[in-house]
């Protein structure tokens, strides 16, 4: 009999180690998760405007979005304390003054201790679980904050693109205004058609329409940007140009050239995945505690308010599930299939991971080099501006001013077209940053 309750206990302590390995990354993805080759972007050394600067700092401040992700990070770690204090013994006093016939008065004092040894640690791998669900909070923190800081760099851009293009169009109405004149009075020479008036009148209204279009996007997008910071009446500082960042786009594509892109771990989505996996895992190791005894102490003493007597009891229970309708089975195969179902989205948002930060890289190759291609479309039309200016003033007597009017209004297209790739590039950068999992 000795021997079997021997080979029981063996058998229980082996159980109870296996119950205690914490979790562990899986092989499979472990080497796309290599910590050390994690690449770190701070967005103060991409984008070093001090207006935009400024307002990323108050957004970061004031954001609502941003305050209750931090209080549920505090949240988690309230319940990470509790499930941590469960390992420890509880104690509770209590004191009792009673009167049966309100001549004669009881008193008493009694103190209670109670305690589960963790011996298949089924308390400890809940600690473990709350830990990760921290965790996990912590990190779509940092998911709130990234993508906060990406929103308030892209609107406050799309002001300078809008506000960019807003002068190309006012500049391309005067031009079409001029075009319009100067064919009236070709028309009133017999020299065109009412047709060709119509057209350019019509070209002209439709751009007057577009500069409506535009105080309309930037009154939109300021307003997103008030409500990024909580205020309806703030002032928003507007941006003064997209010349100064294609550079900060270049140096970073650079130095991502020799960067292992499938072994970032930086991404705040990539530790949410891994943490839920985690919490999973713990989750199974609870429900295989639930087959194995719990054992519990409890102490108690009373005594009345002199202390003249104390009486004391020290109990120990042992309970062994038996037979319980197949519960705790259906909760370790549940728990078991759901860490598979964890660990299969795990996978999934590293592959994605990946992919995302591939296409976005692409992206920026993609608009660098049309860059180049438009700063030399925009070279070679003001070069034609000018010599058709030239040639109208001194050379061909065939060349008009209508001749000069279009010659300008292709380059001011163009231009267009270049700011459009301008922030493009920035564009691109913005989703860079996030997709890396930027600070």
């Amino acid at each position: 009999m000795k021997n079997i309750l021997l080979l029981l206990l063996m058998l229980m302590f082996f159980a109870g180690c296996g119950l205690y390995k914490p979790y562990s990354r899986p092989a499979e993805v472990a080497e796309q998760l290599n910590d050390e080759d994690t690449l770190t972007l701070r967005w103060q050394e991409l984008f070093t405007d001090p207006a935009l600067q400024a307002l990323v700092d108050s957004v970061l401040t004031h954001n609502t979005d941003l305050q209750v992700a931090s209080l549920r990070v505090y949240e988690s770690a309230q319940s990470l304390r509790t499930a941590r204090l469960t390992l420890l013994p509880a104690l509770n006093a209590s004191a009792e003054v009673s009167t049966p016939d309100f001549s004669t008065f009881a008193q008493g004092l009694s103190a209670t201790l109670s305690w589960q040894p963790d011996l298949f640690f089924g308390q400890t791998n809940a600690a473990r679980k709350a830990r990760a669900a921290w965790a996990e909070s912590d990190y779509n923190r940092q998911a709130v904050r990234t993508r906060l800081i990406a929103n308030v760099i892209g609107l406050y851009y799309s002001q300078a693109l809008l506000l960019a293009q807003r002068d190309v169009a006012a500049e391309s109405a005067q031009l079409w205004e001029q075009t319009i004149e100067k064919t009236r009075a070709l028309k009133e020479a017999g020299m065109v058609t009412d047709v060709a008036l119509a057209q350019y009148e019509a070209t002209y209204w439709a751009t007057l329409s577009s500069l409506k279009d535009y105080d309309y996007n930037l009154h939109l997008t300021e307003n997103s940007l008030r409500s990024l910071l909580g205020e309806t009446d703030i002032m928003v500082t507007l941006p003064s140009d997209l010349t100064n960042q294609s550079d900060a786009a270049a140096s970073l594509n650079q130095h991502l050239e020799s960067f292992p892109l499938l072994r970032l771990a930086a991404r705040p989505d990539v530790h949410i995945a891994e943490e839920q996996l985690k919490q999973a895992y713990y989750t199974t190791s609870m429900a295989r505690a639930a087959f194995y005894p719990a054992l519990r102490l409890t102490g108690s003493a009373m005594s009345d308010f002199s202390l003249s007597a104390i009486a004391t009891h020290v109990a120990a229970s042992l309970t062994q599930p038996v037979f319980n309708a197949a519960t705790n089975l259906a909760k370790y195969r549940i728990a078991k299939a759901q860490q598979e179902e964890a660990l299969l989205r795990f996978s999934q948002t590293l592959c994605d991971a990946a992919l995302e930060t591939d296409n976005i890289l692409q992206r920026l190759h993609t608009a660098q080099a049309q860059s180049e291609h438009l700063t030399k479309q925009v070279t070679s039309l003001e070069r034609a501006a000018e010599s058709t200016a030239w040639l109208m003033e001194y050379g061909s007597t065939s060349t008009t001013y209508l001749d000069v009017l279009t010659a300008r209004r292709s380059l001011l297209t163009a231009q267009l077209a270049q700011l459009a790739n301008r922030y493009e590039q920035l564009a691109a950068l913005i989703s860079l940053y996030q997709a890396l999992g930027g600070q």
